[in-house]
């Protein structure tokens, strides 16, 4: 795939007297396609990206960034006071497996699962399922647990998540993991990677470990700065009572949220 070209966005205030509360930005592309994206004016960076995600079709595979070029990766903030912000679009297609991308193409925006008192106690923004597909169209993962070779990959399927970790620096950081939910008759784990937004670099993975437990291989947590407390996930299938380090247990919470919704 070619990468998605940058666009440009305008901001300027509605003219309309009867809207004063509504922010539009006008959206220009580098092809020449314009459009407006409207919003109050007391939403969130989060309620823009949503809007600009839905009215361009692009997916949730977009960045905002600054006109002073910071990114806007904290959902909860306000919209920025510049007039004029960009759009990148993120290229996954050289760390994530084709069934996977297929998932990611087209899934847009919609709303996490836990409660909002849950995700703060944990540090949580939003983790869900955003697809699935057979265990047998990717039979190259490392992770891959091994009965699965003796089954011709006839069982599992993996699932396309989205995470989100709130770091003790307030960073939101945006995941998606590719893992595999096991099969329950077999007495395994999770396995399968995950990537950190937007370089789509492959920070770790999850393994299937035990008897109906995983246990995390984290490769790189330089990004991470850990929050003062998150308490301790007890699913044995996300990896919580495994968890070796701050990062791996506050992964647990957002893989228990997202495929439970709720954390032991």
């Amino acid at each position: 795939l070619a990468q998605e070209p940058q666009h440009r966005f305008e901001g300027r205030q509605s003219e309309n007297p009867m809207a004063e509360a509504t922010r539009t930005f006008q959206v220009s592309t580098l092809g020449g396609r314009t459009f407006d994206v409207s919003v109050p004016g007391g939403s969130t960076v989060g309620e823009l990206w949503e809007e600009c995600s839905r009215v361009s079709g692009l997916g949730i595979l977009v960045v905002l960034v600054s006109e002073e070029g910071a990114g806007l990766d904290n959902p909860s903030a306000a919209l920025p006071a510049g007039s004029t912000l960009s759009i990148v679009v993120e290229n996954p297609e050289w760390t994530v497996c084709e069934a996977a991308l297929e998932i990611l193409r087209k899934a847009m925006p919609r709303a996490g699962r836990g409660s909002a008192d849950v995700l703060q106690q944990y540090c949580l923004g939003r983790c869900r399922i955003m697809g699935s597909f057979p265990a047998n169209l990717w039979t190259e993962d490392p992770r891959l647990a091994v009965f699965m070779d003796y089954q011709h990959y006839s069982l599992c399927e993996y699932e396309v998540l989205e995470l989100t970790l709130i770091d003790g620096a307030g960073r939101h950081h945006q995941l998606i993991g590719v893992i595999n939910s096991g099969d329950s008759d077999c007495n395994i784990g999770f396995w399968g990677p995950i990537y950190l937004r937007p370089s789509f670099k492959e920070v770790g993975g999850i393994l299937s470990y035990g008897d109906t437990e995983s246990k995390w291989d984290i490769t790189d947590a330089s990004w991470y700065k850990a929050p003062a407390s998150v308490p301790p996930c007890n699913s044995k299938l996300s990896g919580g009572p495994n968890a070796q380090s701050p990062l791996e247990n506050h992964l647990s919470c957002a893989l228990s949220m997202a495929f439970f919704g709720g954390i032991d």
